[in-house]
C-alpha cells in the first residue's frame, strides 16, 4: 500500500474532467458489502492510501506526472509561452492533455532550478538569450550559433553514430548554462506523445533556459530539433513547436538549425544520382549520415535549391518516413538486451543530474526536492547519484 496526498488525487481527477463515478469504474473499483465503488474511491481520495496496482491505473487514466500526487498543493496554471504548432498538430484533445501535463512538469522544474541558482548565488545573466532577431539573415544567425557554442562540425561529424554527435552538441550547449531535457511522456509509454503533436519546447530565460526534445524524435533528427529550440532561446521566444507550417518564427528557426549543421555550399556541391530512385535514396542517406543530419532534411535542402522536384521531394519524404517507422518497430521488437531504463532516463536528463546531485550533496535541497528536479521518487535517487543514499 502506498501513501500519497489524497487531495492531489482529487485534483488530478477533476482536472481531467472525470466524475467520481466514472473514475471508480475505470480504476476497477467494485460494489461490495464494504461499500460502493464510488465510496471506495472517495475513501482513497480522503486518506491517500492506495494500492500499487490502482496507483498505476491512476497514472494512466489521469495523465499526470507521478510526483504530482506527492505535492502539498495543486500546481498553478502554467504559462508555457507561445504555441508555434499548426492547428493540425494541436487538434488531438488526448495528446494535448498529455502535452499540457508534460509542459507543466517542465516549467515547475525549471522554476525550482532557477530559484536554486539565485538562492545559492550561482546565477549568471546569459546575455546571448534574446540576442537574435527575425530581421537577421539565417546564415548570419547560424554562424553566430556556431561561434557562441563553439560548435566544431568536424568533431560533430566524427564516426557513424548519430547519438554520439547529438551528445557532443548537447554538451556544448549545456556548458553555456542551458538545460537540455529529452522527455515525451509522463513516465510511462502509455502517455507517449507523437512528434506530430509535440516536437520540442523552449523556455527562453536569462538565468535558467530550458530545451525539451520529445524522446520520440528520430535520433537522426534530434540535433536539428535541439538547434531549432536553441534558436528559440536566442530569439527570446518561449514556446512549443511541432510542424513548421507557415509560422515566421518556426521557418526562421528551421532555417538556422539546418544551416548550422549543413552549409549552403555543401548542398550546392552535392549531386546525388537522380535516374533511379533507389540510387537517389542511397546517395542522400549516405550524405546525411556523413554530415549527421536527417535524410529528410537533406531532401528538403535539395528541394529548396530546385535540385529535385516537388514530386520527388514528396516521394523521398514518404520513403524516409517509412524507414523511420520500420526502425521504430525493430526497436520495439528487440529482446530486451539494450540499456536498462535507469541508464536511459539518466541520459534523457543530461546535465540536470549533475546539478541536482551538487545541490543535494551541498544541502541546498532535500531528497524530496531532488526528486522533483529529476522527476523521480526520492527513494530512487541512488539510480542517478551513483547509489548515493537518500537523506
Amino acid at each position: 500500500m502506498l501513501k500519497v496526498n489524497g487531495k492531489m488525487l482529487t485534483w488530478a481527477r477533476e482536472d481531467c474532467g472525470i466524475s467520481i463515478e466514472d473514475a471508480a469504474d475505470k480504476l476497477g473499483f467494485k460494489d461490495s458489502k464494504q461499500g460502493s465503488a464510488t465510496e471506495k474511491l472517495i475513501n482513497v481520495e480522503t486518506t491517500g492510501e492506495i494500492s500499487k496496482s490502482t496507483f498505476a491505473k491512476v497514472q494512466t487514466l489521469y495523465r499526470k506526472p507521478i510526483l504530482t500526487y506527492y505535492l502539498n498543493e495543486s500546481p498553478a496554471p502554467t504559462n508555457v509561452g507561445e504555441d508555434f504548432r499548426t492547428p493540425e498538430s494541436s487538434s488531438d484533445p488526448r495528446q494535448n492533455n498529455i502535452v499540457k501535463a508534460i509542459l507543466s512538469n517542465v516549467v515547475a522544474r525549471q522554476s525550482m532550478i532557477k530559484e536554486l541558482l539565485v538562492t545559492e548565488d550561482e546565477s549568471q545573466t546569459l546575455e546571448f538569450v534574446g540576442s537574435l532577431n527575425l530581421r537577421m539573415e539565417p546564415e548570419t544567425a547560424a554562424t553566430k550559433l556556431r561561434e557562441l557554442f563553439d560548435i566544431n562540425l568536424i568533431e560533430y561529424r566524427k564516426g557513424t553514430d548519430y547519438g554520439r554527435s547529438f551528445n557532443y552538441l548537447r554538451k556544448r550547449i549545456e556548458a553555456k548554462g542551458i538545460f537540455v531535457l529529452i522527455k515525451g511522456n509522463l513516465g510511462n509509454y502509455h502517455s507517449d506523445v507523437e512528434i506530430g503533436a509535440f516536437r520540442g519546447f523552449a523556455i527562453s530565460d536569462e538565468i535558467a533556459p530550458f530545451i525539451v526534445i520529445n524522446h520520440q524524435e528520430a535520433k537522426s533528427s534530434r540535433a536539428f530539433t535541439l538547434l531549432h529550440e536553441l534558436t528559440h532561446v536566442l530569439l527570446g521566444r518561449t514556446g512549443i513547436s511541432a510542424d513548421t507550417g507557415e509560422d515566421e518564427v518556426e521557418r526562421f528557426c528551421d532555417r538556422v538549425a539546418s544551416l548550422v549543421l549543413l552549409s549552403e555550399h555543401e548542398v550546392v556541391n552535392f549531386s546525388p544520382r537522380m535516374e533511379i530512385f533507389s540510387h537517389l535514396t542511397r546517395d542522400i542517406s549516405d550524405f546525411a549520415l556523413a554530415k549527421k543530419i536527417s535524410s529528410t532534411q537533406v531532401a528538403f535542402r535539395l528541394f529548396q535549391l530546385n535540385k529535385i522536384s516537388a514530386s520527388a521531394y514528396s516521394k523521398l519524404c514518404k520513403f524516409f518516413y517509412e524507414q523511420w517507422l520500420n526502425s521504430k518497430r525493430a526497436e520495439r521488437n528487440k529482446d530486451g538486451s539494450g540499456p536498462n531504463q535507469n541508464v536511459i532516463k539518466k541520459s534523457y536528463l543530461g546535465g540536470i543530474v549533475d546539478f541536482a546531485r551538487r545541490m543535494f550533496e551541498s544541502g541546498a535541497i532535500s531528497s524530496t526536492q531532488a526528486g522533483i528536479v529529476l522527476d523521480t521518487h526520492p527513494t530512487r535517487l541512488g539510480n542517478f547519484f551513483n547509489n548515493t543514499p537518500s537523506r
